[in-house]
């Protein structure tokens, strides 16, 4: 035992089977990517985002057993530190991926979230190459990006499980249990909870794999695809300044304005936009 207080050796073969997991995910939603059909867009795009996540954890997991034998052997070395902000670009990109098809399906929030996700893996290259021994500062500001982005993914679930019942609704449930105990896996990797010894360093690998195993079940079963479906219909999402700005220049009659609106919300924030962008192009072309 050296640095750290507890075996990296079994904490590292926890985590390597965890990852062997990951793989076995990644194929699994990368095959129904390339097997869905042609007219199945949101399904082809969710999984294919969601195959690429679980290949770029891998990544994550990999540079984290790194950077957990260096510092055991050297302390918090330069190296140390090097190795765990590659393990931070590598959870960004892994988001980043989920984020972005999420803004283009499922939420309007004009890609704002993935701005915020390649500025923090900028930032990380930035540190990487220039101030590696400030990487404590920067993992809060990755703790706080990360943790608001699963936040948002917790929430997309549990509005579906309101507008759910029966079947969908119960696998609804059991996948939002499944992203909840890999996320608490996810803090219970805190070095102040390890070093205090309130957590075990080799439970929370032990809770990645349920919470995985909960997730992958439930998603890759063809009524998983129907929650798919569902998130892509039922948006979260606010409708912009501009978007008012450019049914304000049509006439409406009645509760047609009303309707309108209705209608817009039952599409998904791009096939919306591109609606609008061929109305009031059609509008110019009158005028």
């Amino acid at each position: 035992m050296g640095y750290l207080p507890y075996n990296v050796v079994l904490k590292a073969f926890f985590w390597i089977a965890t990852m062997c997991f990951l793989a076995f995910d990644g194929i699994i939603f990368v095959i129904k990517s390339i097997k869905a059909d042609k007219e199945k867009v949101i399904h082809k795009e969710l999984n294919r985002a969601l195959g690429i996540f679980f290949f770029l954890c891998i990544g994550v997991g990999l540079f984290f057993i790194l950077s957990d034998f260096e510092r055991d052997i050297y302390g918090e070395s330069e190296l140390y530190f090097r190795l765990l902000l590659i393990s931070y670009i590598f959870g960004n990109l892994a988001f980043l991926t989920i984020i972005f098809t999420a803004e283009k399906r499922i939420i309007n929030t004009r890609y704002c979230l993935s701005f915020v996700t390649l500025l923090m893996i900028a930032t990380n290259v930035v540190f990487l190459a220039f101030f590696p021994h400030l990487t404590l500062i920067i993992r809060y500001i990755n703790y706080g990006v990360n943790g608001t982005e699963i936040a948002i993914l917790l929430f997309a679930y549990l509005y579906l499980i309101k507008k759910t019942s029966g079947e969908l609704r119960r696998i609804t449930i059991i996948t939002l249990t499944g992203i909840s105990i890999a996320s608490s896996a996810v803090l219970m990797q805190s070095d102040f909870l390890i070093s205090s010894g309130l957590i075990s360093p080799y439970i929370s690998p032990v809770f990645f794999i349920i919470g995985l195993g909960l997730f992958t079940y439930e998603t890759s079963r063809k009524t998983g695809l129907d929650i798919l479906e569902m998130l892509a219909k039922h948006k979260m999402t606010t409708l912009s300044k501009d978007f008012w700005d450019i049914i304000e220049q049509f006439e409406w009659k009645g509760t047609e304005k009303k309707q309108f609106v209705k209608d817009m919300l039952g599409l998904t924030p791009y096939d919306r936009d591109e609606l609008l962008r061929n109305m009031l192009s059609k509008f110019k072309h009158i005028e």
